[in-house]
């Protein structure tokens, strides 16, 4: 497939026009910066909620399974939102969403995938369930850049298998645990104690975080209304605080840290695509890595990471 053509979006200029920041949480080495803006109230069913109720089956694309490709059939009765990094696990292996998608009700959509658990190809259960949370925001905002090249350049939702294996075993590494398939849920798993005591509770109007270790942006997560982000939001900062800093002071100012990377967003040149499911994904990078997923002029979900 051709590259796509390259251009700023409306959708986030608009979005980075109305975010307001809020008073820092430093947690450990990190500074977690509240956002806020006036949203366009947006709701979707999220996976583990889905999952739970019966409305939502994440499958191996047929009995053999494609390791890049998972099966979501969605009967709830709204649009089913997968964010990105978001990890599903148990059937053949353990995988995380390559991008944010929409899956609209009475759907049954093929979603491009990564591997986060190298060393397993065998049946654990006949579907996926949801870990509750994403991947460590290293390894995501490094699976952001990815993706982002492979929208931009081919149209392609691919984050680089080999390189996301690397991610993973980088993160086992640095938690300093064994797996004996190479899982990122094994490492995971073992920090979860101290991961649920840390995560502070979202404040009321909130639809998005930004992260600062030192003087670098890591990520940031928007939402589409406060209610998603409040529903979202532990999946997401149990990728946070999972991942193993290096230790630092906090940044003294975290907030200019956040303000400029978020009035960057409207000068990136995107790449539109048709995703599987609905909606429109928008990919790009310069100083900053964006992806996000849109629908009908509005953004449901937007990731930011560090760029080139």
């Amino acid at each position: 497939m051709n590259a796509l053509k390259l251009a700023p979006a409306s959708e986030l200029g608009d979005l980075a026009a109305r975010i307001r920041t809020g008073v820092p949480v430093p947690i450990g080495p990190v500074t977690l910066v509240p956002l806020y803006s006036e949203g366009d109230g947006l709701q979707a069913d999220l996976l583990e909620e889905s999952i739970a109720r019966g409305h939502t089956t994440v499958t191996e694309v047929g009995e053999q399974g494609s390791v890049n490709l998972l099966s979501v059939h969605h009967q709830g009765p709204q649009v089913l939102l997968l964010l990105d990094g978001e990890e599903v696990v148990g059937a053949k292996q353990n995988r995380v969403f390559n991008a944010s998608f929409l899956v609209p009700p009475g759907a049954t959509v093929e979603i491009p995938v990564s591997c986060v658990e190298h060393g397993r190809w065998h049946y654990k259960s006949a579907a996926f369930g949801s870990s509750g949370r994403t991947l460590t925001s290293r390894a995501r905002s490094s699976k952001l850049l990815r993706t982002s090249d492979s929208v931009t350049t081919a149209g392609r939702y691919d984050s680089n298998q080999h390189a996301v294996w690397s991610d993973v075993e980088g993160y086992l590494d640095r938690t300093e645990i064994r797996s004996a398939t190479s899982a990122f849920s094994d490492a995971a798993e073992r920090r979860v104690a101290v991961i649920e005591n840390q995560i502070p509770e979202p404040s009321p109007g909130q639809t998005g975080v930004a992260v600062v270790h030192g003087e670098k942006l890591i990520s940031i997560d928007i939402l589409g209304s406060p209610d998603l982000f409040r529903r979202s939001w532990k999946k997401i900062a149990r990728g946070i605080l999972a991942e193993v800093y290096d230790k630092s002071a906090p940044p003294t100012d975290a907030v200019t840290t956040v303000r400029t990377a978020i009035s960057q967003l409207a000068s990136i040149p995107v790449a539109r695509n048709t995703p599987p499911g609905c909606g429109e994904t928008l990919h790009g990078k310069a100083s900053l890595a964006v992806g996000a997923i849109v629908r009908d002029g509005k953004v449901y979900h937007v990731l930011v990471g560090a760029g080139s």
